[in-house]
């Protein structure tokens, strides 16, 4: 079972996703009586301490150099948050580095532990780093579809070395844009970081492809045309928290547009390949049917006139849905569809309602 203090800090996750304020719940903890709470790849920070107590927070590279500097003040109940620069630029906390909290005559220094998890979705293992012999809860929200998720929970301790690894086989087959989040408590601190298992989406007629690829790593996309000839290749990265969004061109300059019956092959993952299906989004505003095309029995989700459907393509990767009892379509209006491929990689197709 996750302890409150756990859970309080995977519902942080969310809430600061979403962009509420950033508060937890006091604790105490340690000599100095300071403890932290920590997303890693954020810009706020929270803990406990000396109640209605000046908080000089200094952030520093795992070399000791000043990164930044921010004064805050506890609350009566002793806890305190305090933000770094949001930005121009933005001022994140990473692995590695090295915060240092005084309250008054008390003061602590802390390593952030590189927690940011390596994930093989092909394998279904995740795996990192925090402090040794520490405790580590692993949460997986799953993508069943495009529609419904599920979510898991891991439990583990990291090795002598810090090191954490989970095999989630027999519990979760791992997929592209499964969420998840590691969370690492060590005395009365806590530590947390929010990921993304490996994904692509690549959208019809679009060079511009967006993901997710593990922390630190380069990515490398390759188009290839029906008969296996590479019509282009595209190296680029690390990214920040591992996100990344890719403009395809050519060596001369010109857009590369991945087409119908191409296929897109990224190194994120073994399996992450997409044959891509031929564009078939059409909306008749006259009769409020939309019918469009998938990879055969892909889950998918749908927008049209501001209104969600979801459903499943056929055998034949066709769909088809009347919209009349919630959305009456008009010429002009955008639709939108997503595929969600086996490995959970997306396709995305867009046109108007005619």
């Amino acid at each position: 079972m996750i302890s409150h203090r756990r859970a309080l800090l995977f519902a942080l996750l969310l809430i600061v996703a979403l962009g509420a304020p950033f508060t937890v719940a006091a604790g105490g903890g340690g000599s100095s009586g300071i403890t932290v709470e920590v997303l890693i790849g954020f810009s706020c920070i929270s803990g406990t301490g000396p109640p209605q107590t000046q908080v000089v927070a200094t952030l520093r590279s795992p070399q000791l150099q000043v990164r930044g500097r921010v004064v805050s003040k506890s609350h009566r109940n002793g806890v305190w948050n305090a933000c770094f620069p949001l930005f121009d630029p933005v001022t994140y906390v990473n692995g590695g580095d090295i915060l240092s909290i005084r309250m008054g005559d008390r003061s602590r220094m802390i390593e952030v532990p590189r927690l940011e998890p390596r994930m093989d979705r092909v394998h279904d293992i995740i795996e990192g780093w925090a402090q040794p012999k520490t405790q580590v809860d692993i949460s997986v929200t799953h993508r069943i579809s495009l529609q419904r998720s599920k979510q898991f929970v891991f439990s583990t301790t990291s090795n002598a070395a810090g090191r954490y690894r989970v095999d989630t086989t027999n519990r979760v087959d791992l997929i592209g844009w499964d969420d998840v989040n590691v969370l690492a408590e060590h005395g009365r601190d806590l530590f947390a970081v929010e990921s993304v298992t490996p994904g692509m989406q690549v959208g019809n007629v679009s060079n511009d492809i967006v993901g997710y690829v593990n922390n630190g790593r380069d990515l490398t996309i390759e188009i290839k045309n029906r008969f296996g000839d590479s019509r282009g290749k595209v190296t680029a990265g690390p990214f920040l928290g591992g996100a990344f969004e890719i403009a395809m061109f050519k060596k001369d300059g010109s857009a590369l547009y991945p087409l119908g019956h191409d296929t897109v092959r990224a190194s994120l993952a073994s399996d992450a390949v997409m044959q891509i299906p031929n564009s078939g989004l059409h909306g008749n505003a006259s009769t409020n049917m939309v019918r469009g095309r998938c990879p055969p029995n892909a889950p998918f989700q749908l927008l049209a006139g501001n209104r969600l459907f979801f459903g499943t393509a056929d055998a034949q990767g066709k769909l088809e849905r009347d919209t009349s009892a919630r959305v009456d379509l008009r010429r002009g209006q955008e639709l939108t569809l997503w595929c969600q491929f086996p490995t959970g990689d997306i396709w995305q197709d867009s046109n108007v309602a005619l």
